[in-house]
């Protein structure tokens, strides 16, 4: 299915493994609601590769425009961070954070495993070019959705 709004956040990160579980609860019932309900945030969704050794956590999270993460709203939960989320900013581990514009996005469907990939390109990348390139792959068996998007290293 296709991602909602212009832009994306795109997380990968680790955990200290002694609180992994505590990490879970958190992430589920206080950080993703938390920044859902900020205004241009329109949704969440996380990744776990048990298998992995590193960044074995992907986050996902949609949005209006990048502008989002200059808002007033998300600029006080960064800066005053709940009790939890304070005690919990010292056990993440390789942590990778690429605030995203659209650049092309298709499909049907949500799938519960992906693939993340990130690269460098010489020149810009426009739709026609990344529909061109991406859009065959979903023609082919398992592949319900892709996304591309350019890092933008001003947003915060």
């Amino acid at each position: 299915m296709t991602l909602n709004g212009a832009a994306f956040l795109a997380l990968w990160n680790d955990f200290d493994p002694a609180r992994d579980d505590e990490y879970n609860v958190w992430h589920t019932f206080e950080h993703v609601p938390e920044r859902v309900g900020i205004a241009g945030i329109l949704s969440g969704r996380r990744y776990v590769a048990r298998e992995r050794a590193e960044r074995r956590y992907f986050t996902l999270y949609e949005l209006e425009a990048l502008a989002a993460l200059d808002g007033p709203q998300y600029k006080d939960v960064v800066d005053r961070p709940t009790e939890w989320s304070a005690a919990m900013r010292p056990s993440f581990r390789n942590f990778l954070r690429s605030p995203c514009a659209t650049v092309f996005s298709a499909g049907i469907g949500m799938a519960g495993a992906i693939l993340t990939l990130r690269f460098g390109v010489a020149r810009e990348p426009d739709a026609g070019a990344a529909r061109a390139a991406l859009g065959p792959l979903l023609e082919t068996s398992g592949i319900t959705a892709v996304h591309l998007g350019r890092v933008d290293t001003t947003a915060r």
